[in-house]
């Protein structure tokens, strides 16, 4: 999904009604907002900038979405990567599972 939003690119999809939810996992490198603030504007040096940077870290992601509009998800850290260190909520990526809801509907 290289240079597409991911929450874009599911906006376009569309599951056949015999499709009761979807699910997907993914993993992200986030950073503090003030050093997001610090990105350069080019979006192949602003990933270079924050994949490097001292205060990044990797995230784990897994977002669900049934069709009757459930939702659910689970974030992990690797800075806290222990079973019992795992987020888990309805509204944790609301635009992530905001994003799958709209593909089923």
């Amino acid at each position: 999904f290289q240079g597409e939003d991911l929450e874009d690119m599911l906006a376009h999809l569309a599951w056949p009604p015999s499709v009761v939810g979807a699910a997907l996992s993914l993993e992200r490198v986030i950073v503090p907002p003030e050093v997001e603030a610090q990105a350069p504007e080019d979006p192949d040096e602003a990933l270079a900038f924050i994949s490097n940077h001292p205060k990044a870290t990797d995230v784990r992601i897994a977002a669900g979405a049934l069709r009757s509009g459930e939702t659910w998800s689970a974030l992990r850290a690797r800075t806290f990567d222990s079973d019992d260190k795992v987020g888990q909520g309805s509204q944790l990526v609301p635009g992530l599972t905001d994003a799958l809801l709209a593909s089923l509907s």
